[in-house]
């Protein structure tokens, strides 16, 4: 399982159900759950690629590289 805090006081966790299951994302406050995904591995595997891809080649993206100097 994987906790991130964030800055908003909000918990996202992440856990996935077994070696190629769905990854479960929950995002709580204080507590209660306020939202909650589930993401197919493979797509996790793709988001993950995607974003790597974004920074590796400094590409303009709005939520991963506000700043990049490429499109």
């Amino acid at each position: 399982m994987l906790e991130f805090r964030v800055n908003n006081n909000n918990r996202i966790t992440m856990e996935q159900g077994g070696q190629y299951g769905t990854i479960d994302v929950v995002v709580s406050e204080r507590g209660r759950i306020i939202d909650r995904e589930y993401i197919p591995a493979e797509d996790m595997v793709m988001l993950f690629n995607y974003y790597r891809y974004i920074k590796r080649n400094d590409i303009e993206c709005e939520f991963i590289n506000p700043n990049g100097t490429s499109l």
